[in-house]
């Protein structure tokens, strides 16, 4: 015997899966339907197919069942609609829900025509699969896919027999028309007399509970008991001659719509206004300053040596005083460089420096060249070490030091040895 032209085999894949099926337990799902024109020319499949050669629609498959003849085949139907073609069937492959090709057919060459070509209609596409174990392949398709081939109708719905048309616990099952007059006369069905009774019964009790009392256990309100106790839809606050209806109060009581303009609601209320316990985060409300800006800040500069480290030794000559360290600026009001400082702000500054017998003191604004203060005079006979303090203004952006000029003891000032010695110090105060 020949070998056949055309013919259906499982893939490798599809062959280990059916294997792993019987021998684990689990089943396999077989899905889709892929056809393919294999690029114009047929071919003999030989199982290590993973595609198509050349795939042109792929559909749900819409029956799966045995062959009523032999067990071992499966008959996979699908459907293609009219609005699906314009090329040759030659190649087609059964596709498990995992995506893998099961198995491949090599087709009788088929053209699937569309309205174009003059001609259209559905086409039924059926492959004949046969396996070792059909109780490993899932016998499900999906309900809603749109289509039935006639094969599986008959099988699902088969006609029902004169006994079974009218057992009422037979179901899924076709009743022949000529079947259908018998079954009707079987049924134990109420007679028009029996009808006409029950419906003149159901008149008599629905006119009944009309015609009572009905309150629905205080559900809903009768019309009188509205109108006293609600205004009209279209009523205004002068309607209101009994004034229960609006709280307890007259229509005097209440402002007029022309009024309401001289108030603020809650929302323009919380944008203008700051709360009881509110902070001021808003620079808005307080003028257009920050909060920085209300309360005072404060920055120390000071000339800072290790302890037992004599001062700078005077000149007479003015000099610049050390200022090398900023002990505190919790706000940056000031930058510290060189023995000079620089300030953000229109400030104050407190300065305090040691002097020896004769000394003259002045603050010296660097950005311009020239003395922001006018000069400071301390005098002390017998070598004495004295503090001289003096005040200035300073500018915002601008820069500063501290000079001295001494005229008579040029020696430096002694350590006192106890500690860290502070010689020059600086407060600035904004």
């Amino acid at each position: 015997m020949s070998d056949p032209t055309y013919y259906t085999r499982l893939t490798d894949i599809g062959s280990a899966a059916l294997n792993n099926a019987i021998t684990g337990g689990a089943s396999i799902a077989l899905t889709e339907l892929a056809l393919g024109d294999a690029n114009g020319a047929s071919y003999d499949p030989d199982g290590a197919e993973t595609t198509l050669v050349n795939e042109q629609y792929r559909l749900a498959i819409s029956s799966i069942a045995p062959d009523a003849q032999n067990p071992a085949w499966l008959i996979v139907e699908a459907i293609i609609p009219p609005d699906v073609g314009g090329w040759w069937i030659r190649e087609a492959g059964i596709f498990d829900a995992n995506g893998d090709m099961f198995a491949i057919a090599k087709y009788p060459e088929t053209y699937k025509a569309v309205l174009s070509d003059g001609t259209a209609s559905t086409l039924t596409i059926q492959i004949v699969l046969q396996v070792t174990n059909t109780d490993s392949i899932e016998l499900v398709v999906n309900p809603l896919d749109g289509y039935a081939t006639q094969g599986w109708v008959v099988s699902a719905y088969p006609w029902a027999t004169e006994e079974e048309a009218t057992n009422a616990q037979v179901e899924n099952k076709l009743i022949d028309p000529k079947r259908l007059a018998y079954a009707l006369s079987h049924l134990d069905l109420a007679s028009g007399e029996d009808l006409l009774s029950l419906s003149q019964t159901l008149d008599q009790d629905l006119s009944a509970k009309a015609d009572a009392d009905h309150t629905h256990d205080d559900r809903y309100y009768t019309k009188s008991i509205s109108d006293e106790r609600f205004l009209e839809k279209g009523a205004t606050a002068a309607n209101a001659t009994n004034a229960t209806k609006l709280g307890g109060h007259l229509a005097s009581f209440f402002a007029a719509a022309a009024s309401l303009s001289n108030f603020y609601d809650k929302a323009a209320s919380d944008g203008r206004y700051l709360g009881k316990s509110a902070k001021a985060a808003d620079s808005d409300k307080l003028d257009g300053k920050h909060a920085s800006e209300l309360g005072s800040s404060a920055a120390i500069l000071e000339d800072q040596k290790a302890s037992g480290t004599d001062s700078q030794v005077g000149s007479k000559s003015w000099y610049t005083r050390h200022l090398n360290t900023e002990v505190s600026d919790p706000d940056g009001i000031v930058s510290l460089k060189s023995n000079q400082f620089t300030v953000s702000k229109n400030c104050f500054a407190i300065i305090t420096i040691p002097g020896r017998d004769a000394s003259y003191f002045r603050l010296w604004n660097v950005t311009n060249n020239r003395a922001a203060t006018g000069v400071t005079y301390s005098y002390s006979t017998g070598g004495y070490t004295f503090s001289n303090t003096f005040f200035a203004p300073l500018l915002s952006g601008e820069t500063y030091r501290v000079e001295q000029q001494d005229s008579l003891v040029l020696s430096n000032i002694t350590a006192s040895g106890r500690g860290t010695e502070v010689y020059t110090r600086v407060l600035i105060i904004a």
